[in-house]
C-alpha cells in the first residue's frame, strides 16, 4: 500500500488496527463520525465493518466516544494510483486499466504521464 501520510486522527488508528483496517473505516464513513462501544456487541456497524478484534483494540483506546474518521483521499488515491501504474507495467492495456477502476483511459494517461 502507499506510503502517503494519513491525517493524524488516522495515524492514531492505524497504529492499532493497521493501514488496511483504517483505510476500510474510513471508506465506510466517508468522513463521519463513529461511536467506538465500550463493550463492543456483534451487530455494532464497527464490528461489521473492521471485525470484532479491531474493535476491541480501538475500545481499549476509544471505548465510549465518538471519533471523527478522516476522508484519507490523498492516500486513496496514491494507492490507486500505484496499482494502476503497476498494471500497466505488466502489460495491462490502458483501456482494460480504466475500466477496472471505472475511469476513462485518459484519466490512466494521465496518472501514467505523472508517473
Amino acid at each position: 500500500m502507499s506510503a502517503a501520510a494519513l491525517p493524524p486522527v488516522a495515524a492514531v488508528l492505524e497504529g492499532i488496527i493497521g493501514r488496511r483496517l483504517t483505510m476500510a473505516l474510513a471508506s465506510s464513513t466517508d468522513a463521519g463520525t463513529v461511536y467506538v462501544p465500550l463493550h463492543p456487541k456483534p451487530t455494532h456497524k464497527l464490528v461489521q465493518v473492521i471485525g470484532m478484534a479491531a474493535t476491541a483494540k480501538l475500545a481499549e483506546t476509544f471505548g465510549g466516544q465518538t471519533v471523527r474518521i478522516p476522508v484519507c483521499d490523498q492516500v486513496r488515491r496514491a494507492s490507486r494510483d500505484a496499482e494502476i501504474r503497476k498494471l500497466a507495467a505488466d502489460g495491462v492495456t490502458q483501456v482494460e486499466i480504466a475500466r477496472r477502476f471505472g475511469m476513462t483511459d485518459r484519466a490512466v494517461r494521465y496518472i501514467l504521464a505523472a508517473g
